[in-house]
């Protein structure tokens, strides 16, 4: 929590009209409408959202600036501490309806859901349901607020709802709820920083494409992928990229084969994932050269 410094009036005022807050899609309207200059959402821009922007004939930049996850979580007094993906994806689509289905106690599953459009639904239907018919469950569609799973599962032995790993982990800590582990393998952070952990994700920032290139905005957008940068994220509980990924989103140079070498030299994809050889399609080759200046990036195409 911040630790205030000022009178108590100044700290209202910067609770109250200083810090602006919403939810993930509520954040990129007020960027599409110019209501603000810069966001940090907990998913990338969803399509209800695209369209919207093009409508306005705005475009926004963006990219990956930390690594989170999507958490699957259930009472603590629900014996289940483990599903496979098949699992989850049968309990959403309906084929599983009893916990005594995938090793739980005998009763009635409820699965809940979130509004269309805030970040953690978005993940879900992209990530774990994509090409797959969700059920319509309206009786068990909560509140458009973060903690609205928490507060369903609280007192609900037989719920199971989903969450970004970083607020169920370090802002909420609730003693009664537990997030499950999925294949086997437990949601923790050293799982989502290995990468083991099936539904990882990113947490990004936006501009819009017409900020001013000189304003403190774009700057901090620049800022948040750079090696200082980045040990701020580490420092606030989300895992960082693990990578030099500035400037990806604005490549300039022609495309060309390049053959990657050199102990300074690391290639990555298009979402900033670190690649032990090149792919095909476009690579990002990093040349660090020495730590004074900044990183050369390339557009880089693997010869067929």
């Amino acid at each position: 929590m911040p630790i205030y410094t000022c009178t108590e009036t100044e700290e209202r005022e910067l609770r109250t009209k200083r810090l602006l807050n919403s939810n993930t899609h509520q954040s990129f309207m007020n960027l599409i409408d110019d209501k603000v200059e810069i966001i940090i959402t907990a998913r990338s821009i969803s399509r209800d959202e695209k369209a919207y922007a093009n409508e306005q004939g705005v475009t926004l930049i963006e990219k990956p600036i930390a690594r989170d996850a999507l958490a699957f979580m259930v009472n603590q007094k629900n014996p289940v501490n483990n599903l496979s993906i098949e699992q989850i994806q049968g309990i959403y689509t309906g084929k599983y309806v009893n916990w005594a289905e995938v090793g739980g106690l005998d009763c009635v599953m409820k699965p809940y859901v979130r509004n269309r459009n805030s970040g953690s639904q978005e993940k879900f239907e992209t990530m774990v349901m994509v090409g797959l018919t969700i059920k319509d469950f309206p009786e068990m569609q909560i509140g458009t607020t973060m903690m609205s799973p928490y507060y369903q599962l609280e007192n609900d032995t037989a719920g199971i709802a989903f969450s970004p790993f970083y607020y169920y982990n370090v802002m909420v800590g609730s003693s009664s709820i537990k997030a499950i582990g999925v294949n086997g393998v437990a949601m923790t952070k050293e799982n989502v920083k290995n990468d083991t952990y099936p539904y990882t994700s990113h947490v990004y920032t936006a501009v819009r494409s017409d900020v001013d290139r000189s304003s403190v905005a774009y700057r901090l957008f620049e800022f948040l992928t750079s090696e200082a940068g980045q040990a701020i994220v580490d420092e606030s509980g989300y895992v960082p990229l693990q990578t030099v990924a500035t400037g990806i989103r604005s490549l300039e140079n022609e495309s060309k084969v390049v053959a990657p070498s050199g102990k300074n030299v690391s290639v990555y994809n298009l979402s900033g994932q670190c690649l032990s050889k090149p792919q095909k399609g476009i690579n990002i080759i990093v040349n660090k050269r020495s730590a004074k200046q900044k990183p050369q990036i390339i557009k880089f195409i693997e010869p067929r």
